[in-house]
């Protein structure tokens, strides 16, 4: 029987251990391209930089990201960012709506950057939380400049809004600006009502607890009288949303009594027909055209204290 030489063995363990060592590598770096989102060459490169250290591997290729972002970010500055998402988020009587705009919609439509949509509303959300912990009165704060990019985030080692922005410009090639965002809160027994609307055909995307689409809407209100109405007060703020949405009120205005109301259109007519366009309680109820939206409110025994739409790439004036 023909004995087989030491060599044998050691080119055999060698083989398997190497074969091993590959398969290690491979499941090293499909382990860092989904934790971070950078590109395939990025993460071979920074694993075969520290030797397959993936911890090493990940603040390396954050901090050259982010030194690329800025870079990007300054190049990129000033240049038309007319897409984007409207984002809103919803915990318990707290809700933050942002718009965070882009160059195209295919970034739009960009995993990472809807992530980042949804970073944006979750951390302008926990800062209003931790600012207005008592609630005594309906509340809202608008965040734009400064306070939007100002925003720090509990993770990504305390990174402001800006910083993350940068980071993000750097994954994506595009310029990103983050626009605005309304913060409010309610107390218990209100109505914090939302609504996001996209004109995709598919569901609504959500990320991170947000919804996301194009158009966006937050309505404050209140029961101010008993009423037989069976609507479920969430169902009635969202729908009350949908009409924010899609009738573009400006401001709540004052409820005609249908009584008084003819009288007035014989007085002065144009006056009133100005009122049915801006004024949200004297406009038709889009989902049932033969009530106007007082007259809902009236039914349902309603008063609304505040509201807030969003449309992307709405010019600001």
């Amino acid at each position: 029987m023909m004995q087989t030489s030491p060599l044998f063995f050691l080119l055999r363990r060698s083989i398997h251990l190497g074969g091993i060592t590959k398969s290690a590598a491979k499941t090293d770096l499909a382990k860092l391209r989904k934790k971070t989102g950078f590109t395939f060459l990025n993460c071979k490169k920074a694993l075969k930089e520290f030797n397959n250290d993936i911890v090493k591997a990940e603040e390396w290729l954050h901090k050259q990201a982010e030194k690329e972002g800025w870079s990007k970010a300054t190049s990129l500055q000033g240049r038309e960012t007319a897409q984007g998402l409207v984002a809103v988020l919803c915990q318990d009587n707290y809700a933050t709506m942002v718009e965070v705009n882009c160059e195209t919609d295919f970034v739009a439509r960009n995993s990472q950057f809807q992530q980042f949509v949804g970073k944006v509303a979750s951390m302008a959300l926990k800062q209003h939380r931790s600012e207005n912990s008592v609630i005594n009165d309906v509340g809202k704060v608008e965040l734009m400049g400064d306070k939007l990019d100002g925003l720090k985030s509990e993770q990504d080692d305390g990174s402001s809004v800006k910083d993350i922005t940068a980071l993000t410009i750097g994954k994506i090639g595009e310029n990103i600006t983050v626009k605005r965002a309304v913060c409010m809160h309610v107390p218990v027994g209100h109505i914090l009502g939302s609504y996001v609307h996209s004109m995709a055909k598919t569901s609504i995307l959500k990320t991170n607890d947000c919804s996301l689409g194009k158009y966006g809407a937050l309505v404050a209100a209140h029961s101010i009288k008993k009423s037989s109405a069976k609507m479920q007060p969430d169902e009635f703020g969202r729908r009350l949303c949908q009409h924010i949405v899609g009738m573009k009120p400006v401001r709540i205005g004052e409820f005609v009594p249908p009584v008084q109301k003819e009288s007035e259109e014989q007085e002065d007519g144009e006056e009133i027909e100005e009122q049915i366009v801006t004024d949200l309680v004297n406009q038709e109820y889009l989902i049932d055209p033969s009530l106007t939206v007082g007259e809902l409110l009236y039914q349902e025994g309603i008063q609304v204290i505040d509201f807030v739409r969003y449309e992307c790439g709405q010019k600001l004036h």
